[in-house]
């Protein structure tokens, strides 16, 4: 609908990655109306550029978590892979889903160690896990180095195809009447005195009963326009792929003090990633391959699997994710209503692949019903925010 000349709409949702593309087919299921905006092409940024891996175990930073945050955080990542597991079902198409279980690798004692107590808390708290001895590893992943001292299971853990999981999402939400308009960028943000907002982007006006901010590392630079500052900012990071080889390895493979995400998909090929940093060229801006990372990324995915020795890699490239910190200093999602901006909502941050879909579900629940099915103090923006 028009006003006036300006697009009409309940939700605009800004930002057509994941989160906003899963956001739109949850809040369309709803019958809400809701259109989705982004400054250039769909799953065009991190949403299309990680490297898909489907994280349920407790990382090292994670394990840094206060309590308090734990105890949401851990019940959440059980639920987000209760829907990874379903999620094919859920949108009626094949999304490269592979699900055979997650290996949380340790080099050395004082590593497995800490695999132990990892695997201990999460078992406390009801997450399934295990402790393998390096003769139980080998037994399910037989290429893994024996020089291993073991390794945490989690049979949920797996990954998807990033290139399909959010145009699936934004398929879904415009059979069920949600909008997209691509190549708008948001210059401005006005909150109109008799509630919403009116949007100016580069493809026209939209005024929006209420707004969800699903930008990724842009996400600040909007909620600046309505007076609240986030500390979200973008990391620049770098996967690489292989030749196809013969199946060699069916489990997600991670490394306990990070570096190393390493799977083989069902194509044959292995991505290897773990957030080892890319460069961004001064001259231009642009996100360029740092060779050096490069190097040590796959330095280490060879000492995990040896028999990449010989296995080349056809290609590296580069993708930004968000990184946002709390008042703890931990890196969390900030998810909720901005403090004294009724209706404007924010869903960025994190690591939101593994938890995107079900984050995008709370939204819809927040949006619709005004609480979620699971709580979510920690990730509010109050935890985050100040005055811009």
């Amino acid at each position: 609908m028009r006003d006036g000349g300006a697009d009409e709409t309940d939700v605009l949702i800004i930002g057509a990655g994941l989160v906003g593309c899963a956001s739109a087919h949850y809040l369309a299921q709803e019958h809400v109306e809701c259109l989705v905006v982004d400054r250039g092409e769909m799953n065009r940024e991190g949403s299309g550029t990680n490297a898909g891996s489907l994280h349920i175990q407790l990382r090292g930073p994670e394990r840094l978590y206060s309590e308090e945050v734990l105890r949401e955080f851990l019940p959440m990542k059980a639920e987000a892979a209760r829907g990874w597991a379903q999620i094919e079902t859920e949108l009626g198409c094949d999304l490269g889903l592979k699900l055979h279980g997650g290996l949380l690798i340790a080099e050395t004692d004082p590593e497995f160690a800490f695999v132990r107590e990892i695997v201990e808390y999460e078992r406390g708290l009801g997450l399934p896990a295990e402790t393998l001895s390096t003769a139980e590893l080998l037994r399910i992943a037989p290429h893994l180095s024996p020089r291993l001292k073991g390794a945490a299971y989690s049979a949920a853990e797996g990954s998807a195809n990033t290139l399909l999981v959010g145009p699936a999402y934004a398929r879904s939400a415009q059979r069920a009447g949600a909008r997209f308009r691509t190549h708008a960028n948001v210059v401005a943000t006005e909150r109109l005195n008799g509630g919403g907002f009116l949007v100016t982007t580069s493809g026209g006006p939209i005024r929006a009963k209420r707004i969800l901010n699903a930008a990724g590392p842009w996400a600040s630079a909007l909620t600046r326009m309505v007076g609240v500052a986030l500390p979200i900012t973008g990391r620049v990071i770098q996967v690489s792929v292989t030749e196809r080889r013969e199946v060699l390895l069916d489990q997600l493979v991670g490394h306990i003090s990070g570096g190393l995400t390493l799977k083989q998909t069902r194509f044959g090929t292995f991505m290897i990633g773990g957030g080892w940093p890319a460069k961004v060229d001064p001259a231009t801006g642009r996100s360029v391959i740092d060779h050096d990372s490069v190097a040590g990324n796959l330095g280490v995915a060879l000492r995990a699997l040896p028999a990449l020795r010989d296995v080349s890699v056809v290609r590296s490239w580069t993708g930004v994710i968000a990184h946002s910190l709390d008042r703890d200093g931990s890196r969390l999602q900030i998810f909720g209503e901005l403090p004294g901006v009724p209706g404007y909502y924010v869903l960025a941050g994190g690591t939101l692949f593994t938890m995107g879909p079900l984050f995008a579900r709370l939204a819809a629940e927040l949006l619709t019903a005004g609480t979620t099915s699971f709580p979510v103090t920690c990730y509010h923006p109050d935890r985050f925010g100040t005055p811009a």
